[in-house]
């Protein structure tokens, strides 16, 4: 729209530095994915924030309050004079998150507790301007749209997620044929293999519902540890799938054509997160004209053309229906 953009984001392996990307100047910094700054990235972080200074944005728009580039701009903003603007994608640092490490997660817990005590209200009064992605307030992923509206903030935003409904034109897939599936059912998981993500209560549902001639796929961004232990549990369930004729298939690195290939091609996408705010794969499922089944995360109640599933056994009833 003639406006001069700048993006201020971290750098991977493979990637220039700086580019210039459809007339957008991205400008990357070897930083951490999230806001614990070690000795290694104390430069690059100092470089971030004179490029900050030195550009002198009239909006900047920062997404997440988690993410490091948000909190390290907040030692700049008195010296920004333009608006700031938040986009929230949820908040989780008050959540507890059971884990199997020592405490059971109770000391990360505990620290997210002090961070938000101290830092939230703070951070919030740093904005001109609060975007979040549904009316939603609780004491959930929602809780910063909670605190702000107690807190009186003078400019709240209601935008949500969307996506490119043309990416979602083509419906002669050949996905299926790609990947040897066949006429049965086909289930799809698109997520980032990980423990919020919960691929192993997608492999246990998926079992315990035993569908004859059917087959659950997963597309994530990189096999890791985690993708480990789900491909161990699914060969666990070896005694069902040979009955039933059930598979698993798990992906990497797939460009997004063929995911949009995978949404054409399934019969039913499914999302089994312990924790999401307005969960991008649903809205890709609408716009294939997918029906979806999701656990009771987020927002995902005021979402249309899918159920939710309360629990594991619930999940599997309703994947067989």
């Amino acid at each position: 729209m003639g406006h001069e953009v700048v993006v201020l984001t971290g750098w991977i392996h493979g990637v220039p530095k700086d580019e210039l990307a459809d007339g957008i100047r991205i400008i990357r910094f070897s930083v951490g994915s999230n806001a614990k700054i070690t000795d290694f990235c104390k430069d690059e972080i100092a470089r971030f924030q004179r490029t900050l200074l030195t550009e002198k944005p009239e909006i900047l728009i920062n997404h997440c309050w988690e993410t490091w580039p948000s909190e390290q701009s907040l030692h700049v903003f008195r010296s920004l004079m333009g608006k700031k603007v938040m986009v929230s994608h949820g908040y989780s640092l008050h959540i507890w998150q059971p884990t199997l490490k020592p405490f059971w997660g109770f000391y990360t817990w505990l620290k997210g507790l002090i961070y938000t005590a101290i830092r939230l209200t703070f951070m919030i009064r740093q904005y001109d301007a609060l975007v979040f992605l549904d009316s939603k307030k609780d004491f959930g992923r929602f809780f910063d749209h909670l605190l702000a509206l107690r807190m009186d903030h003078s400019c709240i935003k209601i935008i949500p997620n969307t996506i490119n409904e043309s990416d979602f034109s083509d419906r002669n897939s050949l996905f299926r044929k790609t990947h040897g599936i066949g006429a049965g059912f086909f289930a799809l998981c698109v997520a980032n293999y990980s423990e919020r993500k919960n691929q192993a209560f997608a492999i246990k549902s998926f079992s315990r519902a035993r569908i004859p001639d059917s087959t659950l796929v997963f597309i994530g961004e990189i096999f890791n540890e985690y993708s480990k232990r789900a491909k161990f549990l699914s060969s666990q369930y070896f005694p069902e799938q040979h009955s039933f004729n059930m598979t698993f298939l798990f992906l990497e690195k797939q460009p997004r054509l063929q995911t949009f290939k995978a949404y054409a091609a399934c019969d039913l996408v499914i999302l089994t997160s312990k924790q999401e705010t307005q969960p991008i794969v649903l809205l890709e499922a609408m716009a294939a004209g997918k029906c979806w089944l999701s656990t009771d995360v987020g927002s995902v109640k005021s979402l249309e053309g899918g159920l939710i599933a309360k629990n594991q056994r619930d999940f599997a009833n309703k994947l067989r229906a």
